[in-house]
């Protein structure tokens, strides 16, 4: 009897993990499968003007293929409408259909000078053919009839700028970033990579292009027998990741205070330093289907790189020692060039320096294989 019993029970084990390994199978492929589906969609541009975003309703006369990625994470019933354009730019990246990197800055209408200085440094067209990278500016509406010519001429001369119909406030700094990642996901879904900046920043985009090159090219192996080395997933948004950052409130933040009704936790969700940072752009229609689901928040860095990246089930990869943020070293490091991202708030012409070093250097060769601080 209590051998019989014991082969019961080794049979139940073996049906027991028979089971668990067909249950395994089918969630690998469930897995593959649903991949695949996200991904085949992200190089097809749409027109999110045809969307209503009101469950139940559409603004053409028949109602439109489902445009938006409908996955677990972001469900189908948005709760906001798209943003209207004041200045549209649609036929920039049809126009270069080689891009392969390209960058959105925050700017203001008044900022007329730090745009100028983008276009006469990292921004420059000249650079295209080494870098295959363009930019476009970002900001809301005009304040007064001056500040509106000035944005007019300067679209018509340089076509560079989208500009979309919201006051241009610190607190709707979010709006500029997902009016972003609107006119991306309209627009252009070509390029590999989307950079985001600030207009007080210097970008080596040398070093950037290659260093994206690099993490996204196999490494044949130099060992016998071996296969080359799988490139990182493209899927996670790299920059300087800011983990468990509190939420400060009280009187003693200034404009950085944030109340529980804004936003009820204690701390934010992972995010990126809003000084810059780089998307897989085949992600970046999941972050922006995330803005009508959603709870807003205006804290810009937090809110599009925290907020809705979490919504829409996308990671971050930290690549912080790329950054240089304190501008007392950022001549020591461009000069010693193991810096991509430098950012100064205050004089142009220090921008403007900082830059012929990094052309200076231009020439030189990034091997990023060797160096001993490639991130992770």
């Amino acid at each position: 009897m209590f051998a019989k019993r014991n082969l019961m029970g080794v049979r139940r084990g073996k049906y027991f993990l028979l089971v668990v390994v067909v249950c395994g199978c089918l969630v690998t492929l469930f897995l593959h499968y649903t991949t695949n589906i996200t991904y085949d969609v992200i190089l097809t541009a749409v027109d999110i003007h045809q969307w209503n975003f009101q469950p139940g309703q559409w603004r053409g006369e028949e109602r439109p293929p489902d445009r938006l990625p409908n996955d677990d994470n972001n469900g189908n019933t948005p709760h906001r409408r798209a943003l209207q354009y004041l200045v549209e730019e649609d036929g920039l990246c049809t126009a270069h259909p080689d891009m392969d990197i390209i960058a959105y800055i925050h700017s203001a209408p008044e900022k007329v000078d730090n745009r100028q200085l983008i276009r006469n440094t990292w921004g420059n067209t000249r650079y295209y053919d080494a870098v295959k990278m363009r930019v476009i500016f970002v900001f809301g509406s005009a304040k007064t009839e001056k500040e509106r010519e000035l944005v007019t001429q300067e679209s018509q001369q340089y076509h560079d700028i989208v500009q979309l119909n919201f006051d241009d406030t610190y607190k709707n700094l979010s709006l500029k970033g997902v009016g972003a990642l609107q006119w991306l996901t309209e627009h252009c879904p070509g390029p590999r990579w989307v950079l985001k900046s600030d207009d007080d920043m210097i970008i080596n985009i040398f070093a950037l292009s290659s260093y994206l090159h690099h993490i996204t090219t196999p490494i044949m192996s130099s060992l016998p027998h071996q296969h080359s080395v799988t490139p990182l997933p493209n899927n996670r948004i790299l920059c300087a990741v800011w983990y468990g950052m509190p939420v400060l409130r009280g009187t003693g933040c200034a404009k950085w205070c944030v109340t529980e009704e804004e936003w009820p936790h204690k701390t934010f969700p992972t995010y990126c330093s809003g000084s810059a940072f780089v998307i897989p752009n085949n992600v970046t229609r999941r972050l922006y289907h995330a803005y009508f689901h959603a709870p807003f928040l205006w804290v810009d860095d937090a809110y599009i790189t925290g907020v809705l990246s979490r919504e829409a089930g996308i990671g971050h990869r930290s690549i912080h020692s790329l950054y240089e943020l304190n501008h007392h070293l950022i001549e020591k490091n461009l000069v010693k060039g193991n810096r991509i991202f430098c950012h100064h708030p205050g004089s142009a012409n220090l921008r403007a320096k900082w830059w012929r070093i990094i052309a200076s250097k231009e020439s030189q060769p990034w091997n990023f294989t060797n160096s001993p601080k490639l991130p992770s």
